[in-house]
């Protein structure tokens, strides 16, 4: 864990204060590795800096700040912009099929940052539909406007070339599905 103290001061507050530097890893009130944590913060490329005070013998958070260098979300739809709304009808028996392909697909796309790949969630169901199928919903809001912008092949062509991209779309996307996906686009009033 790199946690830098910077300085231990007592203030005119009860107990001495402990002002804390960590970057990237964090630090638990029991002084404690959280990796899990830690993980996401430098994948984030994110700091934040924490002040401890001493209440009695136990020493609690007092103040924190956090922040990261990675640029900000893309905002959401404002008014006149249009969304992008896919309905997907799953094969019961793909369910899964279908959830890995996405996995996967957003750890590509979000590798690129585009305005397209930031601007997509997927809503999953929460129950069967009467058919037995499931209905996934891909929102893309705002919807970007440059042609290609939400095409599959591109990021898996580069991560795993052509041919092998061809397949993983084919079994965990067009395969899964039961019909075509259902397209409707809308404004934001």
């Amino acid at each position: 864990m790199k946690t830098i103290v910077l300085k231990a001061l007592h203030s005119h507050l009860a107990g001495a204060v402990m002002v804390a530097l960590i970057l990237p890893a964090c630090f638990s009130a029991s002084g404690q590795e959280n990796a899990k944590l830690k993980s996401s913060i430098e994948e984030m490329n994110s700091k934040f800096i924490v002040i401890w005070k001493k209440v009695g013998k136990e020493l609690k958070i007092f103040r924190d700040i956090f922040n990261s260098d990675n640029p900000p979300p893309i905002a959401r739809s404002v008014d006149n912009d249009t969304i992008w709304i896919l309905y997907n009808y799953v094969n019961a028996d793909k369910v899964e099929d279908f959830k890995k392909f996405n996995n996967d697909l957003w750890r590509l796309a979000s590798k690129e940052k585009s305005p397209a790949a930031m601007s997509v969630r997927m809503l999953e169901p929460l129950r069967a539909n009467e058919d037995g199928t499931y209905t996934f919903i891909y929102l893309m809001d705002p919807m970007v406007n440059t042609p290609g912008a939400y095409a599959f092949l591109p990021p898996f062509s580069r991560e795993y070339g052509e041919e092998k991209a061809r397949e993983i779309i084919k079994t965990g996307f067009t395969n899964a599905l039961l019909r075509p996906e259902l397209s409707k686009e809308m404004r934001n009033p």
